[in-house]
């Protein structure tokens, strides 16, 4: 059910990791991606929990994630499996700029493949 409030994602990527569609590269990271894209969505998850929140930054840094790993994990924790939300917070990360601390719907975990 789309409430409006959330993208539906239940079919995104087709069962891929997240991915730019209409990109060969892209697409091909995802694949490179699927064994290891469930560890790492857990890790993420177990993060936020663990610190009641965070931004992709910190979790970068905590993790030694690349941003655009970090970064992809995220979009699919709150897009495709709806486990993180915005907590409205904003923080600076190290260059300076705010962003958005995510936080863990917690009671809501599932699996996380």
């Amino acid at each position: 059910m789309n409430d409006g409030k959330y993208i539906d994602a239940s079919k995104l990527y087709a069962g891929l990791p997240g991915y730019v569609q209409g990109s060969d590269t892209s697409r091909d990271a995802a694949i490179s991606m699927q064994e290891a894209s469930h560890v790492i969505r857990a890790k993420i998850y177990e993060y936020l929990k663990e610190k009641d929140g965070a931004t992709c930054d910190d979790i970068e840094i905590a993790l030694h994630l690349t941003h655009q790993t970090a970064s992809a994990r995220l979009s699919e924790l709150s897009l495709k499996f709806r486990l993180i939300h915005d907590s409205g917070a904003r923080k600076p990360t190290r260059s300076g700029r705010t962003a958005k601390i995510w936080t863990a719907d917690d009671g809501k975990q599932k699996r996380l493949l």
